[in-house]
């Protein structure tokens, strides 16, 4: 179940930086194609891939387990489970 990332915005004193990072994008490939990616991906993904070269969620994640390790992630991914299931029972 892929969840809505459309809602995120960045850090006040980031909007600057990442608004300049999308206009310079939108002028060299075109709005049409910026809003497409933000609709496939949201705005952090498109981030991330725009920053550093269009990565796929595989190369995102090798870029955390390499940086955290696996035992990290795996328990990160974990802990998201358990509470997607308690957000999930509590509906």
């Amino acid at each position: 179940m892929m969840k809505n990332t459309k809602q995120w915005e960045p850090l006040e004193e980031y909007k600057p930086l990442v608004q300049k990072i999308l206009s310079d994008k939108m002028n060299e490939v075109g709005s049409q194609t910026i809003n497409q990616t933000l609709d496939k991906d949201g705005l952090p993904i498109m981030l991330l891939k725009l920053i550093f070269g269009n990565k796929s969620s595989s190369q995102i994640l090798k870029i955390y387990t390499d940086r955290y390790g696996y035992g990290e992630c795996e328990n990160d991914l974990e802990w998201l489970i358990e509470t997607e299931n308690k957000t999930t029972e509590v509906k």
